[in-house]
């Protein structure tokens, strides 16, 4: 079982989507999205991880912290 996060969509407010973390470093992550193939890689930018995946910039607000813990209580 993966770690989930909330990812949103910049472009269009109020667009958000659970996704799976897939691999995650302090850096960057891996996401899929619930339900989907469609993978996103996601930076590290400030405080927020971002991507960008069919021409749409999608963030996370996710700590890497936040998401290891999920690992941890599996």
């Amino acid at each position: 079982m993966y770690p989930i996060v909330e990812i949103r969509c910049t472009q269009r407010e109020g667009v958000t989507q659970k996704a799976e973390v897939l691999e995650y470093k302090p850096s960057h992550i891996r996401v899929v999205i619930q339900g989907t193939q469609l993978t996103i890689d996601m930076q590290k930018q400030g405080n927020v991880y971002v991507g960008r995946q069919a021409g749409l910039e999608f963030t996370c607000d996710a700590t890497y912290d936040q998401i290891s813990s999920q690992i941890k209580r599996k």
